[in-house]
């Protein structure tokens, strides 16, 4: 009920701002509002589309007929994964036994405890939790194919997660103790308010390129101001859109990409933000430890994320009959 009346409380409050103030997160579904908004998936239905990814995908390990046999079916296991968002992993299994969803292989009741939940976490590979993050997105866009629009129009921006431990940081010349945060990169895909790729924030795209279909656009603030950056996707046939610096350029590449700036697709960049303030929204946190552990959360945060994503863009595209 808390949480209920804070979101009562939070949404109150923006729409008192003016609108230009308000978060993109309200401002940009207002004109869905009562047709998107409903459109909440619940955790069976999303246990459920993630166990039809994983059985696209292939498990992220080898099966082995050593051992005990499993008690819990492999495939639910790795899509209870992918559902876990911000959860905690008690969270996620108390919200899993509180759901009507099999997964035991003998068809009991019995659910996975939080240690089984972290070592089903830990065996799978942050590379395959990419694949399912890509996949998720392109599910959407299939939603979105009826239209035949161009949705290959992406942003990249940088975003943080606030973790649990604290470090020391000197401020004001004194010594304080603040939250870590992870830093790491996302590619939106604007149409769909969907997630391509995550991985740890640099200011460099080259490990976005292979996600990216051919004459993409992509779009990107003055931090990936970089020589490479337009190297890297003239090479792949992408249109990169950055507001440079301002002064004068001497690198050709740097050059050719101000003369080539297109204020109006740069205009497109806010699209990027909304997930990021849809993450906001559901109290994003890390729980882990490690740097890798970092970037898979954050990985499963973006699964998550597409998820519910999925479900919107499905109610929306229903609403539209192709003639």
């Amino acid at each position: 009920m808390d949480s209920i009346a804070q979101e009562i409380a939070r949404e109150e409050r923006y729409s008192l701002r003016d609108e230009r103030k308000q978060p993109w997160s309200v401002r940009t579904r207002r004109p869905f509002r009562g047709v998107i908004d409903k459109a909440v998936p619940t955790l069976k239905e999303e246990l459920e589309f993630s166990e039809r990814v994983v059985m696209e995908l292939g498990l992220p390990w080898k099966e082995s007929n050593r051992g005990r046999p499993p008690v819990y079916n492999q495939v639910k296991l790795v899509a209870a994964i992918l559902v876990k968002g911000m959860r905690s992993f008690a969270s996620l299994a108390a919200d899993l036994r509180a759901t009507d969803y099999a997964m035991t292989v003998d068809g009991s009741d019995s659910k996975p405890c939080s240690s089984e939940l972290h070592h089903v976490f830990q065996k799978i590979p942050a590379e395959w939790l990419e694949k399912a993050v890509e996949r998720f997105d392109e599910l959407s866009v299939e939603e979105f194919s009826k239209f035949e629009a161009n949705l290959d129009t992406f942003v990249v921006d940088g975003s943080a997660l606030s973790c649990e431990s604290l470090i020391e940081r000197e401020v004001v010349m004194k010594v304080r103790l603040i939250r870590e945060s992870f830093h790491y990169l996302a590619l939106v895909r604007t149409a769909t308010n969907t997630i391509r790729g995550i991985k740890a924030h640099s200011n460099k795209i080259a490990d976005f390129i292979p996600l990216l279909p051919q004459g993409s656009t992509v779009i990107a603030d003055s931090e990936f101001d970089a020589e490479k950056n337009y190297r890297d996707a003239k090479e792949a046939h992408v249109d990169l859109q950055v507001k440079q610096k301002k002064g004068a350029v001497r690198k050709s590449m740097r050059k050719a990409a101000r003369e080539g700036f297109d204020e109006k697709k740069y205009r497109r960049r806010k699209l990027g933000e909304r997930p990021f303030g849809n993450i906001e929204a559901r109290r994003s946190k890390c729980y882990y430890k490690t740097q890798e552990s970092k970037l898979k959360g954050a990985i499963l945060i973006a699964c998550n994320h597409n998820i519910i994503a999925y479900f919107k863009n499905q109610a929306w595209c229903d609403l539209f009959v192709k003639l």
